[in-house]
């Protein structure tokens, strides 16, 4: 797993708002989380800004899952695009013709 600090990340959406229009971005992918709280910390509000200004935000919904209230900041955010996976394993046992 790769680390960075919060501020690093928070200001690099920042940057993505500031420079949107010169730089065509339109998307932000956040491929990254950390622990949720109820209020809205620092990279709630980041991605909020960002979705504010028109930039569409998708984010990782973490990797402590599937069980609920388990989702990672920005994650979290009611106003982004949270994706996560659900893996189901199924056995199939495949018969053969018999004669």
């Amino acid at each position: 797993m790769g680390s960075g600090s919060l501020s690093d990340i928070t200001a690099g959406v920042d940057w993505c708002i500031e420079n949107k229009c010169k730089y065509d971005i339109h998307i932000l992918s956040l491929s990254l989380g950390s622990a949720a709280s109820e209020d809205e910390g620092p990279m709630v509000q980041a991605v909020n800004q960002a979705w504010a200004e028109g930039i569409i935000v998708c984010a990782a919904a973490g990797n402590d899952g599937p069980n609920e209230e388990n989702i990672s900041s920005p994650g979290i955010c009611q106003k982004i695009i949270t994706v996560g996976q659900h893996i189901i394993i199924s056995l199939f046992k495949q018969k053969g013709c018999s004669r």
